[in-house]
């Protein structure tokens, strides 16, 4: 079966991996020049496969007033009368409730367990730590009280005890990671991951692209902006670039922020937002961390990508050029702040932002839509990364081998197989 994935950012290139593994002719398009341009690009670089809580909650309601005055450092959301904007206000509002949230939550922490099991599929696959995978496991820690209440009453918790988490005290926190001697912020206490890591996000997709080449001879198609996708006669469907058509039995569209346009001809739309992300990268120190560190009260995440430090944060939306780049220097000043010795801050440093492609629910749109054959692997937010391997396998199993695709799989066995 042929196959276009539409985008070459993390989730489109697990998508072509994952569907050429069971034997399908893949073509990949993008219209930057290489893998992971867009918001994949230097993003937080966790995987993050048991700290998945969404970001619409009861929590979110009682801060929320902080959000939209702009008091709250972690998350700024401006005001604005786009309808798309007020549509998805009203429903992640809706999202907020408990009911909802935890619904949401387990939804999230399946999709990572999914995702976990996935990149490991994947690496059998690849040469020995081709993925360069570094640090030791997360640490979440606490700054205030409440948060640090709320770690403790989670421990015990049948995710908890699955992803083999356990609470930490602040004592405790600096044995797992000596570098937490120089955090300069309150440290009350945390919960560690040992399953989570850090893996550069570019790393990723071109150790893929390049095993999608090698191995099954996907083709990729860059700096080809994608007009429209039709119906053919000769196949089910064909995407037409300003180079040329491609068609093909089905089509999987992985474009982050930007599915919709090319959607709206056929009915299918998806509740996504932009919300704004920032990151600074950042040479190491000689007291650098090597686990990976989420600090919960700022959402800031500190990773060791072994040659480089990459810290990111903040969730924001509707911000002018000028707080954008206003932002991004805070996120600067905070990192130096609370933790000075975290990187060498005084050599170069590379700033960055994107848009992160949030759903009211916090749940990823993953699968084939209202239309016969057009797939929808779209909507991961803040963490992509992390479920991008997992959405990956889950429209894998929803297809099958090539040889079964008038068959729809039972299960997602033959995906890992």
């Amino acid at each position: 079966m042929k196959i276009c994935v539409l985008g070459a950012g993390v989730v489109g290139v697990s998508t072509a991996y994952a569907l050429a593994r069971l034997g399908h002719e893949v073509i990949v398009i993008d219209k930057a020049k290489e893998v992971a341009a867009g918001a994949s690009h230097a993003n937080g670089a966790q995987l993050s496969y048991s700290h998945v809580d969404p970001f619409s909650g009861p929590d979110a309601i009682k801060k929320l007033p902080g959000y939209l005055l702009g008091t709250d450092p972690a998350i700024q959301l401006g005001l604005s009368l786009k309808p798309d904007y007020l549509k998805w206000g009203l429903s992640f509002l809706r999202n907020c409730n408990a009911a909802r949230f935890k619904e949401n939550k387990k939804a999230r922490l399946t999709l990572a367990r999914l995702s976990r099991e996935a990149i490991t599929a994947f690496e059998r696959d690849l040469p020995e730590n081709a993925l360069r995978r570094t640090g030791q496991g997360k640490l979440v820690i606490a700054q205030t009280q409440s948060d640090n209440d709320a770690m403790m009453q989670r421990e015990g918790s049948d995710g908890f005890v699955e992803h083999g988490q356990r609470y930490l005290t602040a004592a405790e926190c600096r044995e797992v990671e000596p570098a937490l001697a120089g955090w300069q912020g309150a440290l009350l206490g945390g919960i560690y991951s040992p399953h989570d890591n850090a893996l550069d996000p570019v790393t990723y997709c071109k150790v893929l692209r390049k095993a999608c080449e090698d191995k099954f001879g996907v083709k990729f198609n860059f700096r080809q902006t994608i007009q429209n996708i039709e119906t053919t006669s000769a196949r089910n469907f064909g995407v037409r670039t300003n180079i040329e058509m491609h068609d093909c039995d089905k089509v999987i569209v992985c474009l982050g922020n930007n599915p919709n346009p090319l959607l709206k001809p056929f009915g299918v739309k998806v509740p996504i937002y932009p919300m704004q992300g920032y990151s600074l990268t950042a040479p190491l120190s000689t007291q650098s961390p090597t686990t990976s560190i989420t600090d919960l009260k700022n959402k800031l995440v500190f990773a060791n990508l072994g040659s480089h430090m990459r810290i990111a944060g903040f969730v924001d939306a509707n911000q002018s050029v000028k707080k954008i780049k206003a932002r991004g220097e805070l996120l600067l000043d905070i990192a130096k702040q609370h933790w000075p010795i975290a990187a060498n801050f005084e050599g170069p440093i590379t700033h960055w932002t994107h848009y992160r492609p949030m759903t009211p629910s916090g749940v990823p749109v993953i699968g084939e839509s209202k239309v016969q054959g057009l797939y929808l692997n779209a909507g991961h937010g803040s963490l992509g990364y992390t479920f991008a391997a997992g959405s990956a396998m889950q429209i894998a199993s929803a297809i099958g081998h090539a040889h079964k695709n008038t068959v729809k799989p039972k299960g997602r066995e033959d995906a890992f197989n």
